[in-house]
């Protein structure tokens, strides 16, 4: 990978906590996750459990899109007439397509692993600050998502859910035709129609907003969210100073309230 470029790392950007453990139904725990404090980019993927190689395809995500993005990033800081804010997110959507046909292409390669899929979320915090170093940094949140993992945004003890999950139940729930507690409940709940692998259709989602110093960006994946709504996450996770203890309370919650399927969750406090 490429050098970075300094200004990106002039400030401590954030303080980060994460956990990922095997459901009790799974005989290896199918999600990944990576994190790069470095560039303050973290990425968490849910393997299609009823698909074989859902551990290979998540893992081929986290690597691929932060790796791609990374290079990207570098190209972007060199360039002194580019548009950050409409930059980044093109780039972020070319590294979701470039996963998704390497997923492919592997799968085209072992008839075990040909329909192999996983979803995948991105995180990325870039900082922008003026020359002089007693300018506060200015922090710029971007998401691209594809899938069932879901970020929060929880601020002054609001929370605020910044993805879609893309599911039928969720797409029924954006519809208004159920509730979000019976969408968590609704048989759609695992029926995914965006994923890497093969149904990717127009995505990445991208997603971008200003973020400040002691907000907490959660990202998590389903194990999480069918179980805990987006308040009960938020509780817990504000609970707590230490981001890797809220991290592990966060996914022993999970487990308590009956999650049987694989638990990943970062939790991302800003300006730390």
């Amino acid at each position: 990978m490429g050098s970075t470029v300094d200004h990106r790392t002039y400030y401590s950007t954030t303080a980060v906590g994460a956990v990922s453990r095997r459901g009790a139904r799974r005989q290896n725990n199918q999600d990944a996750f990576l994190v790069d404090e470095y560039l303050s980019m973290y990425v968490v993927a849910d393997g299609l459990a009823s698909l074989a190689g859902g551990e290979v395809a998540s893992a081929i995500a986290c690597a691929q899109i932060t790796d791609l993005l990374e290079d990207a990033l570098n190209r972007i800081d060199v360039d002194a007439d580019c548009a950050r804010q409409t930059a980044i997110p093109s780039a972020i959507r070319n590294c979701f397509r470039a996963a998704d046909r390497r997923i492919i292409c592997e799968q085209s390669m072992e008839p075990f692993l040909s329909r192999m899929g996983t979803t995948a979320l991105l995180a990325y915090i870039d900082v922008e600050r003026e020359d002089s170093p007693a300018t506060l940094p200015e922090y710029f949140l971007y998401l691209g998502n594809v899938g069932s993992c879901r970020a929060l945004l929880v601020r002054d003890g609001d929370v605020s859910q910044l993805t879609h999950d893309h599911t039928l139940a969720f797409g029924l729930r954006d519809a208004g035709n159920i509730s979000a507690e019976q969408a968590m409940r609704h048989p759609g709940d695992n029926e995914l129609h965006m994923y890497l692998g093969g149904a990717i259709h127009d995505g990445p989602e991208i997603y971008s907003c200003p973020v400040f110093h002691g907000d907490r960006v959660v990202l998590m994946t389903d194990g999480i969210t069918r179980v805990l709504d987006n308040e009960q996450a938020a509780a817990l996770v504000t609970s707590i100073a230490d981001v890797d203890s809220a991290a592990n309370i966060l996914a022993d919650a999970a487990f308590e309230h009956g999650a049987s399927d694989d638990v990943t969750c970062l939790v991302i406090s800003v300006g730390d």
